[in-house]
């Protein structure tokens, strides 16, 4: 989690806790929306992998595999917007709900204070938990998974657009638990929540 101390990026790294026990619902189709702050494509925008068409999880394990491999593929494309924050990227085919509500915002907030990011945020997963999603009121089996790990921004440098760093805090690797799940809608795994406790906590 980067927390920039002299902007007002006060919870630019990750803000909302999931309620513990609640099943997340998924919204049945993603709204496609336009990317971040510009109407017109980046050229330099740096393609990001989108996830797998798989069909339902059939055991824990299965969707713990596929929420480890769409974790990945989210920290690249986290890294991507923070390169370019201006820039046009498609957050819906991989993060969706709350996540990619706050990935907009902090775009927009990065955006706007001229600030972008080199480097890549990194997770490293510890533990995984799968448990039902409900969509559309039908249950899916091991359709949510909270993953357990370590959140690495240890590699990202933040930078003002005059190339000088921007300060941040001295914690770079936080203990992390983002929420993924299913959405049968597209056949692929998105992040659904990315929660962190009010005091981070070193890993």
């Amino acid at each position: 989690m980067t927390i920039l101390r002299p902007t007002t990026l006060a919870a630019l790294g990750l803000s909302v806790v999931l309620l513990a026990g609640c099943a997340p619902t998924v919204p049945p189709t993603p709204d496609p929306s336009p990317s971040v702050n510009t109407p017109s494509p980046s050229p330099s925008a740096t393609p990001i992998a989108t996830p797998d068409t798989v069909g339902p999880p059939s055991t824990a394990d299965d969707a713990i595999a596929h929420a480890v491999d769409t974790i990945g593929r989210y920290m690249q494309l986290r890294s991507a917007v923070y390169a370019d924050p201006s820039g046009q990227h498609d957050l819906a085919a991989l993060v969706g709900g709350a996540a990619e509500s706050r990935l907009r915002d902090e775009a927009s907030q990065l955006a706007a204070q001229g600030i972008h990011a080199e480097g890549q945020f990194r997770f490293e997963t510890s533990s995984g938990q799968a448990s039902e999603a409900v969509v559309d009121g039908a249950s899916i089996p091991f359709g949510t998974v909270t993953l357990g790990g370590c959140y690495d921004s240890s590699q990202v440098e933040l930078l003002y657009a005059d190339g000088g760093p921007v300060p941040v805090a001295d914690v770079r690797r936080v203990r992390f638990q983002p929420v993924l799940v299913y959405r049968p809608t597209t056949q692929s795994w998105i992040v659904f929540d990315t929660p962190s406790p009010a005091e981070p906590e070193p890993c």
